[in-house]
Order: C-alpha cells, then sequence, then structure tokens
C-alpha cells in the first residue's frame, strides 16, 4: 500500500474496531473537502496487523468485580478526569497533563471526545450541562446535520496517536 493512501487509525490500534481476522480491510467513506458530506462515497482500503496494546477491558474471568484485558492480564483502573483533553484551542498543555496523569500512576483517561463544552459561538447556552462543542456537527450552535466538523474529529485523531505512541498502557474513556 503506498503511503498516499495507507491512514492510521488509532481506534484499531485500540481495539475499539472489532477485526474478525487481520489483512486487507475495505470501508466506505464520505470524504468531500474539509467535511464529511453525505452522498459522497469513496471507498478505503487499509491494512491492519497484530497489535503490542493489551486490547478492550472486560470483566475479570474469575472476579466479576474486576477487570482484566483481551491479553489476560489483571488490569486496575485509576481513573482521572480531562474532559476537556481534545479541545483544540482551550488545551495547549494537554501533553503536560496526560504527562503528569501517568506519572502518578492514572490507568485510564475520560475525556469528551471531540472537546467538550464552551466557547460554541452563537450558542444561547454552552456550559459544562450542555456540550453544545462536543456534538460533531459543523456550524456550531446552528448546526449543518448534513456535514460533520472534520476539525474536530482530526485533532482527537491527532491527540489519540500521541497518547498512544507515548503512553501505550494508557486507556481512554469517551463520552
Amino acid at each position: 500500500m503506498s503511503d498516499d493512501t495507507s491512514i492510521r487509525f488509532p481506534f484499531g490500534r485500540l481495539a475499539g474496531l472489532v477485526l474478525v481476522a487481520m489483512g486487507l480491510l475495505t470501508a466506505s467513506d464520505t470524504a468531500a473537502g474539509e467535511h464529511f458530506t453525505r452522498g459522497s462515497e469513496k471507498a478505503w482500503k487499509f491494512g491492519a496487523q497484530e497489535s503490542p496494546l493489551r486490547g478492550l477491558l472486560r470483566q475479570h474471568c474469575s472476579n466479576p468485580r474486576a477487570w482484566m484485558t483481551d491479553d489476560g492480564q489483571w488490569f486496575v483502573n485509576l481513573s482521572d478526569t480531562g474532559y476537556r483533553l481534545f479541545r483544540a484551542k482551550d488545551a495547549p498543555l494537554w501533553r503536560e497533563f496526560v504527562r503528569d496523569a501517568a506519572g502518578k500512576g492514572i490507568t485510564c483517561m475520560r475525556a469528551a471526545s471531540l472537546g467538550g463544552w464552551g466557547g460554541t459561538s452563537g450558542a444561547r447556552v454552552d456550559d459544562n450541562k450542555t456540550w453544545v462543542w462536543n456534538d460533531p456537527w459543523a456550524g456550531g450552535a446552528k448546526p449543518d446535520y448534513a456535514r460533520f466538523d472534520l476539525a474536530k474529529f482530526q485533532n482527537t485523531d491527532e491527540r489519540l496517536i500521541w497518547i498512544l505512541d507515548h503512553y501505550p498502557e494508557m486507556y481512554l474513556q469517551f463520552i
């Protein structure tokens, strides 16, 4: 596969993408310029390979009050909250935040997948109760339900890749 068609897909590395077998996969994407739009189908092919990551969290096979990973290892969930970890403009120290959490033994970070709340232009209310910013749609307070806001997804993707490259033992819980 050439570099111009290969895709880094961290969700697959996280084992969030369930694969039946390793090898070449085909997915359908609706990419059109800066945003995803309905109706312009484009097929993507990408490879999947074994991962050194521990896999999904599951209920422990011998203790229903404990966690284990796909590789059979016990997992202790020491969690921290970084709701705005994937917020582009309001989280300039996000790397330092993750380093500090990992240094303190945190094994799981709970975060808003597309940035959390606050700062959506034109929103009547955008606070920790409404979370307008975390919506996937382009258009802010007047969402365009036909288009995803690709910048939010790209920001989450870039930060997720960095976290997995530097702290592969860190699990993320997206809300």
